[in-house]
């Protein structure tokens, strides 16, 4: 029979697995972490050595949109009123241009460029003595969704007197009520 003496000095087996399975785990934590790094080296713009026709690609435009969240919809905006903004009140979204807001009357809490409204389709319009749906149908501005019609119509006048104001306000319109048909769900 073989009998172990008191004094031996060394690591046993089992000290050994522990120790190679440490050292393997770091390893592998070495290579998790070291590939992260190579990862995110690819996924940052190129360094300051591109060629000046590499740097001067254009930009891809998104899409912006006002989105009117108490209705659940959305207009696309362009140029003309990237910086729109709405105000709900007595059941309209009056909306008008943030740089124009401290104009005069042209905020939405006082005037707007445009409003939008929400009316059922089968709801007759007291004006045209027929549906909404039909109104929309027949080429006027707004879009039906569902069981509603979103309509937008224009201020009956300039908010200012300024003529850059004006040219301001009118391409607004032009361009609120070219949109109008566009008006999606959120």
């Amino acid at each position: 029979m073989y009998k172990l003496k008191n004094n031996q000095k060394g690591f046993g087996v089992w000290e050994l697995l522990l120790l190679l399975l440490l050292i393997l785990l770091l390893i592998l934590l070495g290579l998790w972490v070291w590939q992260q790094g190579k990862n995110n080296d690819q996924a940052q713009p190129a360094s300051d050595n591109q060629s000046s026709s590499e740097q001067q690609k254009p930009e891809e435009k998104q899409t912006k949109y006002l989105e009117i969240k108490e209705w659940g919809v959305k207009v696309e905006l362009d140029d003309a009123t990237t910086d729109a903004y709405y105000v709900m009140q007595n059941g309209y979204a009056y909306v008008s241009l943030s740089s124009i807001k401290d104009t005069d009357e042209c905020a939405a809490e006082k005037t707007g460029i445009v409003a939008v409204s929400k009316v059922s389709k089968d709801e007759v319009d007291p004006m045209l003595d027929k549906t909404y749906e039909q109104h929309i149908n027949d080429g006027g501005s707004g879009v039906i969704i569902g069981n509603n019609v979103y309509l937008m119509t224009r201020s009956q006048a300039y908010c200012s007197e300024d003529a850059a104001v004006q040219a301001k306000q009118q391409k607004a319109w032009d361009s609120f009520l070219a949109k109008s048909k566009s008006m999606q769900t959120l």
